[in-house]
């Protein structure tokens, strides 16, 4: 159905995005030379949910993962 669809096309969004932002943060770790804890290591599991989440939502992000054509 059209609501599956649409879930797995977010899904889709959320797998894609998710991996860029964890090596953004983890290269900002890297140059700041933060040692990480494990309060920091469950707050960027949040923030980099979070951020995957809200970056699919985007219609112009997620033409990119989805992209329709309308052929006239």
């Amino acid at each position: 159905t059209q609501k599956y669809a649409s879930l797995a096309n977010n899904a889709l969004g959320v797998y894609l995005i998710h991996p860029i932002i964890c090596f953004i943060l983890l290269q900002g770790i890297i140059f700041f030379q933060l040692s990480l804890t494990l309060p920091m290591v469950f707050a960027l599991t949040v923030i980099t949910i979070s951020l995957a989440l809200l970056l699919a939502s985007i219609k112009l992000i997620h033409w990119f993962i989805s992209p329709t054509f309308n052929i006239r």
